[in-house]
């Protein structure tokens, strides 16, 4: 009997890369991931990994990615000077206007999901009506490139705050339309800024390796306290997940040193730290009331982390550049390797994966059998791992 083998066969799923460096945010709901790859911007689900569709590019490196509070809309900025308004649910481009005279640096929607405050490096800032896509204010006074960007999270309260290059913070006032205080203590660029639990405090982070927390009531430093490395991203949570009054919080942070910690907001006490592996952290987001933090890295992936303890619950490959080789372990996972000195796991369900650490230098070989894994390196060693 002449068995015929199958010639033709479909795909049925893919792994392809969503982010290859640049601005990464997720989406209102957190079930998305809104991430650079090139000029484009991907939106992938992170229960599944599925790609759900890509917002195109004007060949120019994106520079700025938000999506409004009500889910209705993303918005994304380029080098090209462009800002384009997208429908969340289909991907398709509602307006696209130039919003600077230079790149745009940092953006936030308010709490209505009615305006976009952007920060750009010519040093203004400007907010626009996110429906009819008008100007309505224009706000000057920064010495450097607005590198961050908030509003106030009370609806009631009408106040923008941003910072600066020169490491100054400043505080609008929207109904005014005048800045109503400046905010010195950092002495390099800001580069994220927070809210507390209870409303009060404003946090920021910065370059010049400290955190600074700041009285919003009566509009000064109460500390300025160190960190020891260059801080790219500072969220904030309720202190109740560890343990604390629920008004109260904690800081998370993660920097040049490829850290993530949490800090003491009244102390500045370090409470936890976890270390990211060799690479630098380039952002930071908070995952709604899961109780996570994500972390991405320059190597171009996605740690998931649960509080209190900031346990690594999945990681996301961002991009995955030349592969190697790959080997099929079981039913559920997949064993590969790139161009570079770790293996990865691959989960085939959720397109999550986990690094097997230990070769110094590229992986070039894979092979299973028995329940065993070997990978053979540039580095001239071949290791041998149990699934």
């Amino acid at each position: 009997m002449k068995i015929q083998m199958k010639s033709s066969y479909k795909e049925e799923r893919i792994l392809e890369p969503i982010y290859s460096g640049g601005p990464v945010t997720l989406s209102t709901d957190f079930r998305y991931i809104l991430s650079t790859l090139n000029d484009e911007v991907k939106v992938t689900d992170i229960l599944n990994g599925n790609s759900l569709f890509s917002l195109p590019g004007d060949d120019e490196p994106v520079t700025c990615i938000c999506s409004s509070p009500d889910g209705r809309v993303i918005v994304t900025s380029s080098r090209s000077l462009m800002l384009t308004i997208w429908d969340a649910s289909n991907g398709k481009a509602i307006r696209s206007f130039k919003a600077h005279e230079s790149p745009v640096l940092s953006m936030a929607v308010d709490p209505t999901s009615k305006y976009l405050a952007t920060g750009s490096a010519d040093t203004t800032i400007r907010v626009w009506d996110l429906e009819k896509g008008f100007c309505t204010h224009n706000f000057k006074g920064h010495g450097g490139a607005v590198t961050s960007i908030i509003f106030h999270d009370d609806r009631d309260r009408w106040e923008l705050y941003s910072g600066s290059a020169d490491g100054k913070i400043k505080t609008w006032d929207l109904i005014s339309k005048e800045s109503t205080s400046t905010l010195s203590g950092h002495v390099s660029p800001v580069t994220s800024l927070a809210i507390s639990s209870c409303g009060h405090y404003l946090i920021s982070s910065c370059r010049d390796q400290t955190i600074g927390t700041w009285d919003l009531r009566r509009k000064n430093l109460i500390n300025n306290f160190p960190v020891y490395e260059a801080i790219e991203k500072v969220v904030v949570v309720s202190g109740k997940i560890f343990g604390k009054p629920s008004d109260s919080s904690i800081i998370i942070t993660a920097g040049e040193k490829g850290l993530i910690r949490a800090w003491d907001f009244q102390t500045g006490e370090c409470l936890v730290t976890r270390k990211l592996g060799k690479h630098v952290a380039v952002d930071l987001m908070l995952k709604g009331d899961t109780e996570e933090v994500v972390v991405v890295t320059e190597d171009h992936n996605l740690h998931f982390y649960k509080l209190p303890l900031l346990e690594e619950s999945i990681k996301i490959i961002g991009f995955n550049d030349e592969i190697t080789d790959l080997k099929l372990l079981n039913e559920n996972e997949l064993a590969i390797s790139t161009n570079s000195e770790l293996v990865k796991i691959l989960n085939l369900n959720d397109f999550g994966y986990k690094m097997l650490s230990g070769h110094e230098d590229i992986v070039l070989c894979l092979t299973s059998r028995n329940g065993l894994l070997a990978s053979g390196s540039k580095d001239k060693s071949v290791r041998i791992w149990n699934n």
